[in-house]
């Protein structure tokens, strides 16, 4: 996308409430974020890893969200923070991890 139709869609999404903690579009995360497809798959793949319940007994922390993700973007010399994370799984919560939902909006 290039940068003016970018700054755009970000300046609408912005209006409309979209913020890092509170994204309205979960693309337009990733695309702020400087992550690609490939990114989104990854993490979405590390977001079900979590919450499948075999996973720690069905329960788990913002931590192990924050270390999972941080780990697999280590690679591409990114850490993202908590705020940035929570509001991923607000995201993500939203159309792809319904029963994340709570979970997320209540961090």
């Amino acid at each position: 996308m290039d940068e003016m139709r970018q700054r755009a869609i970000s300046e609408i999404a912005e209006y409309l409430g979209h913020t890092l903690e509170s994204p309205i579009s979960l693309s337009l995360l990733f695309v702020e974020l400087g992550l690609s497809e490939i990114d989104f798959e990854q993490i979405h793949q590390i977001i079900n890893e979590i919450i499948n319940p075999h996973y720690n007994n069905g329960e788990y922390e913002l931590q192990d969200f924050v270390i999972q993700i941080n780990n697999y973007l280590m690679t591409k010399e990114i850490t993202l923070s908590e705020m940035v994370i929570v509001g991923m799984l607000k995201g993500f919560s939203k159309s792809w991890f319904p029963e994340l939902y709570t979970f997320a909006h209540t961090l």
